[in-house]
């Protein structure tokens, strides 16, 4: 049974998927490109697009303080992957240095869901320098694009971004409004994608679509397992389907519309199985 990680504090690898896809979508290539992360660079979305732009050829900027770099083993890790994708990593603290010629700005939040609202205060010291604004956007490259995993404290329109706002005398925290609402950000078809790329982990790792070519010439034995694994695969997603919210069914969050479609899906794939000539 396919396991996913949706999210942890040291990794998000689906987030990943849709902002490479957004990126492949909007230059058309992934390999090559200049990709900036702008904040606290030592958690899951630091880390994923590490290893991300190592393992697919782009060249990856951490910016921020030395103490908010990635870990050092993971970085030598990665280090290893990109000698052999042509990538190339790099940790600055400077944050005019190290945007320049960026093709991509990237930042998160700077407090992470489940921190104590103690952090706060360290992080805007610490990270304010790191701000996504239009002078960080003007220093890049003319076709540069900004990104952001959401949700984004741009403004004082969420609860969150008011209470914080008020408290500390910011108005905008990790991205000013005025770039996250300009024509080179790409965060809602970055958002979008997500959909997408959730589908497309859930055609790649669900047994029931993994079939071979050959598949009907093999020995009835094979046969066998096959009908087991769609009959399996059946059952899971009816039991899906029959939840009143989105549930954690063994494979993962997945939503009635989806599970109803699996169940479908696996019930032709049984119903051929069955039909086909030994």
């Amino acid at each position: 049974v396919p396991v996913w990680n949706g999210l942890t504090n040291e990794f998000h690898p689906t987030q990943i998927l849709a902002d490479f896809l957004t990126i492949k979508e909007h230059f058309g290539k992934l390999k090559g490109i200049n990709f900036v992360y702008m904040g606290d660079a030592r958690y899951n979305m630091g880390n994923s697009l590490m290893v991300g732009c190592a393992k697919m050829g782009l060249n990856f900027t951490a910016c921020a303080p030395e103490k908010y770099f990635p870990d050092k083993a993971l970085i030598d890790e990665c280090q290893k992957i990109a000698s052999e994708s042509g990538a190339a990593l790099r940790f600055i603290t400077d944050p005019m240095e190290a945007t320049k010629n960026a093709d991509v700005i990237y930042t998160d939040v700077w407090v992470s869901m489940g921190e104590p609202d103690e952090v706060w205060k360290e992080r805007i010291d610490d990270l304010a320098p790191y701000q996504v604004n239009k002078d960080i956007m003007d220093n890049a490259s003319d076709g540069c694009v900004f990104m952001h995993c959401l949700p984004a404290y741009h403004d004082m329109k969420t609860t969150v971004g008011k209470t914080v706002g008020e408290k500390f005398g910011r108005t905008e925290m990790e991205v000013t409004d005025e770039v996250f609402e300009s024509e080179k950000s790409i965060v809602f078809k970055e958002a979008e994608n997500r959909m997408h790329t959730i589908k497309a982990v859930i055609a790649a790792t669900m047994t029931i679509l993994r079939v071979p070519v050959d598949f009907f010439s093999k020995p009835a034995a094979n046969r066998s397992r096959a009908m087991t694994a769609a009959a399996r695969a059946m059952i899971i997603c009816f039991f899906a389907s029959k939840a009143s919210a989105p549930t954690t069914v063994m494979v993962g969050m997945i939503t009635n519309g989806t599970a109803i479609f699996m169940a479908c899906l696996s019930f032709l794939l049984f119903m051929s199985i069955i039909a086909s000539p030994l």
